[in-house]
């Protein structure tokens, strides 16, 4: 199934801090290293709870867990529902695919740890949960109904604008995710900057992978290299994305 999101451009500049939200936040320190902090968010008529702990364990690792959770449909009938409301979907366009059209108390978790070497090299690991996003059976049905469809259907758009509606909100795809992360100052010379991520959806093994280094020759001048892809196989998350990998040269002049 070739990508082809519906195609259009409008910057809702009308829509811009068009809704009325509010926010309530609490915090406390129970010892040392050891911050808790509760949310309460509303918008437009929803409300959504949330709970952040911070733990530091001797001097080089952090463990942290954020979590959130409100009542809210599947990440698919949600971008159908704003595809029409913006009229980006005609109106009359049926559903290609659902994951059920039920607005239920719906689970975000993030949870991981951080820690630095004595040689500036901070590591990153942690494992992501979204619950309103796709499960093994979502994708299966994704990848059935696209399949043989040519780019310009009306079904591959809808499709896929699901997927682009998913990146624009920067919300995962994937139900299951584990994130990793590496960065290294100094690496090899001074002023050399390494920083590398790989984000795997823990369902298929598919990943999204980034790679970037950053020379700071002079105050005035740096220098870096970014390269970036994806692995997985075809009728996988990342896999089926279009772009397999990149690589951009940078020179930055400060003035």
């Amino acid at each position: 199934m070739a990508a082809d999101p519906y195609r259009g451009f409008d910057p809702l500049f009308d829509r811009t801090n068009g809704s009325n939200r509010w926010l309530v936040k609490a915090s406390a320190q129970l010892g040392d290293g050891v911050n808790p902090e509760a949310v309460l968010f509303g918008e437009n008529g929803q409300v959504k709870v949330g709970a952040n702990l911070a733990e530091s364990v001797g001097q080089s690792t952090v463990l942290y867990l954020e979590w959130a959770g409100g009542k809210r449909l599947g990440i698919v009938d949600e971008a159908l529902a704003f595809g029409r409301a913006t009229g980006t979907i005609p109106p009359g366009a049926p559903d290609v695919i659902t994951q059920g059209d039920d607005k239920r108390f719906r689970s975000q978790l993030a949870a991981g740890a951080s820690y630095t070497t004595e040689n500036k090299i901070t590591f990153n690991l942690e494992y992501h949960y979204n619950e309103a996003g796709f499960s093994r059976s979502d994708w299966d049905r994704w990848f059935a109904v696209g399949e043989g469809r040519p780019a310009d259907s009306p079904v591959t758009r809808e499709l896929w604008y699901v997927r682009a509606y998913a990146a624009d909100r920067q919300e995962p795809l994937q139900r299951h995710s584990v994130f990793l992360r590496a960065d290294w100052v100094d690496f090899l010379v001074p002023k050399l900057e390494l920083t590398g991520f790989v984000l795997a959806d823990a369902t298929d093994g598919s990943t999204l992978w980034q790679l970037e280094g950053d020379y700071a020759h002079t105050d005035l001048w740096s220098f870096g290299v970014l390269a970036g892809g994806t692995t997985g196989g075809r009728h996988s998350n990342f896999g089926s994305l279009p772009r397999g990998a990149s690589v951009l040269f940078k020179a930055t002049r400060y003035f």
